[in-house]
C-alpha cells in the first residue's frame, strides 16, 4: 500500500480511525476528519488561486458582497454578475453587445403610489501594478452640492413624478458624500521609468461604467399608468490603492490614501452636466454596500 498521506487509501484509513475516536469521544479526531474533508484538491487550490488574481474574482466578491447585505423581506431585488447590454460604439457607429460586470437593482413602493427602482452599476478593474491618484483643487469646494442628481447619477421617471421629493433636494443626500473625498480627474500612475503606452485603467473604467449605465437605463422601461423613478449610480471597485492629492489655496499640494472618491467630469460633448462616478477600493466594499442600501431603504416620497 502506498503510504502517501494523499492517498485515497490513507484518508479512507483516517476517516474510520477518526470516526470510531469520534464514537469514544475524541473530541481532536473530530478536527482531523474536518481537516480531510475539507481538503482541496490540486486542481481546485490552482482555480482557487487564479480567481484570487484575476478580474472575474473580484467582480464574484462584489455580487457576493451585495447579496449579502439585501435586506431580506424589504426590496424587490436582484443581483446579476456579467450582465449583457447594447450600447453604442462611437469609433465604429454601430450598436455592440457588451457586459458589465455587476447588477443590482432593488425596487420599492412608497406610499401606495410611487415605485423605485435603483440601479447600481458596478465596474470591477484588477490593477496590478497601478495606484489611481483622484485629483482635487480645493478652490472649487462647492462643485459637489450644486451638482443636481442628474449629474452624480443618472434618472429616468414619468413626468407627474418629481425626484427631488424623493432625493430630499437636487442635492441628494442619497449618497451624501461626508467623509468622502471628491475628484474632479483621475489618472492611474506606474513605474516612473517605464516606456510605452501605459494604459489608464482608472479613465478606461470610468467610461466603462458610464456607457453600461447608460445600456441599462435604456433597457429599463416606464410602465403606462404607474408613477415610476429609476435611479442608476455608477460605481467602480478596484483593488488598486487610491491616493487623494488635493492642490490647496496656498499653491501646497496635500497627499492622503483614501478608501473612497467621487468623479465629476464632463466626459460627453453633448452635456452640460459633469458625470458622477464613485470610485471605491475593494477593502471599503463591505462599508459602502452597507451604506448605499441602508440609504436607499431610506428613501421616501415627501408630498410638497
Amino acid at each position: 500500500m502506498n503510504s502517501s498521506k494523499d492517498s485515497p487509501q490513507d484518508i479512507s484509513s483516517l476517516s474510520e480511525e477518526a470516526e470510531n475516536a469520534i464514537a469514544a469521544g475524541d473530541a481532536a479526531a473530530d478536527v482531523g476528519v474536518e481537516s480531510i474533508i475539507a481538503r482541496d484538491s490540486e486542481v481546485i487550490t490552482r482555480v482557487k488561486t487564479w480567481m484570487r488574481k484575476q478580474g472575474v474574482g473580484l467582480e464574484m466578491s462584489v455580487a457576493g458582497e451585495f447579496r449579502k447585505q439585501l435586506p431580506s423581506g424589504r426590496f424587490m431585488s436582484s443581483v446579476q454578475h456579467s450582465r449583457t447590454y447594447t450600447g453604442f460604439d462611437e469609433s465604429s457607429g454601430v450598436s455592440k453587445i457588451r457586459e458589465t460586470d455587476v447588477v443590482v437593482r432593488l425596487t420599492k413602493l412608497i406610499m401606495n403610489n410611487l415605485w423605485i427602482t435603483t440601479w447600481i452599476i458596478v465596474e470591477c478593474k484588477t490593477s496590478k501594478d497601478a495606484t489611481w491618484v483622484l485629483h482635487h483643487d480645493s478652490a472649487n469646494p462647492s462643485i459637489f452640492s450644486s451638482v443636481p442628481f442628474g449629474g452624480l447619477w443618472q434618472l429616468k421617471h414619468h413626468e407627474s413624478v418629481r425626484p427631488e421629493n424623493v432625493l430630499g433636494s437636487t442635492e441628494s443626500g442619497l449618497l451624501s458624500g461626508n467623509g468622502i473625498g471628491t475628484c474632479y480627474s483621475v489618472s492611474a500612475t506606474r513605474d516612473p521609468d517605464a516606456r510605452g503606452n501605459q494604459k489608464n485603467d482608472a479613465r478606461d473604467a470610468i467610461l466603462q461604467v458610464l456607457s453600461a449605465a447608460k445600456g441599462v437605463q435604456e433597457s429599463a422601461e416606464l410602465t403606462d399608468g404607474y408613477a415610476q423613478l429609476h435611479i442608476f449610480i455608477p460605481v467602480v471597485v478596484t483593488n488598486a490603492p487610491l491616493v487623494n492629492v488635493t492642490l490647496l489655496l496656498n499653491g501646497e499640494c496635500t497627499y492622503t490614501e483614501t478608501q473612497s472618491g467621487l468623479f465629476l467630469g464632463q466626459l460627453s460633448p453633448n452635456s452640460d452636466k459633469p458625470d458622477g462616478v464613485w470610485l471605491i477600493n475593494d477593502s471599503y466594499l463591505e462599508e459602502f454596500v452597507n451604506e448605499i442600501l441602508t440609504k436607499i431603504h431610506a428613501l421616501d416620497y415627501r408630498m410638497f
